[in-house]
């Protein structure tokens, strides 16, 4: 019998100074790779009644695998122009803009036009295949160190404070 669980996200927004998708794309990916899933066996009895029994270690866990969940990039035209990490001045200027969803190995996994203007397909190819995976590797990269550093040093002082 297999089992799996489901995942929750709740977003609370403080503050929206612009590229809103792509702060909260690094976020939920940021909370994915530190939440740990406790591990869990299948016990059945003599009748074949299948219970769920979950570890009481604390450290008895495994890490999700957020290598491959997306990152958004959004990308604005601006006159003949694309930029990237637009600042919500500069978004006032674009008429349209693309969400691009991108992993890290590059590739694309959504792509969404957002705002009331037209975008031509020229560049839209344009801007997909270049700026929106190189900035999501270099945005991504980044993100994930900082987590590394960070998960290490929690990882270690809650291990000193319960020993």
């Amino acid at each position: 019998m297999e089992h799996c669980w489901t995942l929750y996200v709740d977003v609370l927004l403080l503050q929206c100074d612009g590229n809103l998708f792509d702060a909260i794309s690094v976020a939920i990916k940021a909370a994915l790779f530190n939440t740990r899933i406790p591990k869990v066996q299948m016990i059945e009895d003599e009748e074949g009644t299948k219970e769920i029994e979950l570890s009481d270690d604390p450290y008895d866990c495994m890490r999700l695998d957020v290598e491959n969940v997306p990152c958004i990039v959004t990308l604005c035209k601006i006159g003949h122009r694309h930029v990237v990490d637009a600042t919500l001045q500069e978004k006032a200027c674009s008429m349209a803009s693309l969400l691009v969803a991108v992993t890290r190995k590059g590739t694309i996994t959504c792509v969404r036009k957002v705002g009331g203007g037209s975008l031509d397909p020229e560049s839209v190819f344009e801007m997909i295949e270049l700026k929106s995976i190189q900035w999501n590797k270099e945005k991504t990269d980044v993100v994930l160190e900082d987590i590394h550093r960070f998960t290490i040093n929690d990882n270690l002082s809650s291990k000193l404070f319960t020993t």
